[in-house]
């Protein structure tokens, strides 16, 4: 299974860092143009993560995580509905958009596909991109 990654701050490369020790990472960021990841310093993405700035990229994972920033999770859903739809999509961020008042779970489910999902902490970045101990919630 390859697992699509869209967003390389922080905690889009610490769980492409992590997940990419036992499996097949596309890890995209709109400006990224190489495998250091400026929100994670000294942090090597494992060879089996793919960087790429080409959304396209992605298309063929089976999975995909959205570890973007809430306040603009609508925009990108709306001028990528057509990549998304019909796929496994997993929110990596919390709080509401504050234009509509919707959560990531109701700005995903806009889309045609299975029960979208959230991934939160409480956890830092760092200590996922290390392998640290810490604890997530789907």
């Amino acid at each position: 299974m390859t697992i699509a990654i869209l967003g390389a701050g922080a905690f889009g490369a610490a769980l492409a860092a992590t997940l990419g020790r036992v499996g097949n990472v596309v890890l995209w960021g709109r400006n990224q143009t190489g495998r250091q990841i400026a929100r994670l310093p000294g942090v090597d993405l494992p060879e089996k993560v793919s960087v790429t700035a080409k959304i396209a990229d992605t298309d063929t994972a089976e999975l995909v995580l959205l570890a973007l920033p809430m306040q603009t999770l609508s925009a990108f859903v709306a001028e990528h509905a057509a990549r998304l739809a019909g796929r496994p999509l997993v929110a990596c961020c919390k709080g509401v958009d504050l234009d509509s008042g919707l959560g990531p779970v109701e700005i995903l489910g806009r889309l045609n596909g299975p029960a979208p999902a959230v991934l939160t902490g409480p956890s830092f970045a760092a200590d996922i991109a290390i392998g640290l101990p810490t604890a997530l919630t789907l």
